[in-house]
């Protein structure tokens, strides 16, 4: 109920705003432009040109504002510390275990296993919203908005 009831009051938002996705932006001003990218499969950045680029992984054919992955990680972050009975933003460290190879998306990755430390449900939920601008879905004041458009 938490994603549902938060999604519907983040997706009516979307329809007010109705803005473009980053792809858009990018392929339209910056089009035969030559930018340095990741290059998924490659480990690394390659050139061509910026028409063709594309967000790491699937773009929703919605409006971009304000993002629903942002409002759903501090929706859930903020159930889990009022759940636990620690403030939102509250020193409560969280690790999470990245196996090797436990990419969903490039399958080698990572080739070590690594912890990811977090101090607290604020940073959690920060940083959730943060890859969807660093996978090219969102723009920052998207995110910013999605977070801000839930509250428990």
């Amino acid at each position: 109920m938490l994603e549902y009831d938060g999604l519907v009051v983040n997706w009516r938002s979307k329809v007010e705003n109705d803005h473009v996705r980053p792809t858009t932006v990018v392929h339209h001003l910056l089009a035969d432009e030559t930018t340095d990218n990741w290059q998924r499969g490659l480990d690394g950045v390659t050139q061509y040109p910026a028409n063709k680029w594309d967000a790491y992984i699937r773009v929703m054919p919605h409006s971009e504002h304000p993002s629903g992955s942002a409002c759903i990680c501090t929706a859930v972050m903020k159930w889990s510390a009022y759940a636990l009975r620690v403030g939102y933003d509250e020193q409560f460290p969280l690790t999470y275990n990245h196996p090797m190879n436990s990419n969903r998306f490039e399958r080698r990755l990572p080739t070590v296993a690594f912890n990811s430390m977090y101090s607290s449900h604020k940073e959690v939920a920060d940083k959730c919203g943060r890859t969807r601008i660093d996978g090219g879905m969102h723009f920052e004041a998207s995110v910013v908005a999605g977070g801000k458009s839930i509250s428990l």
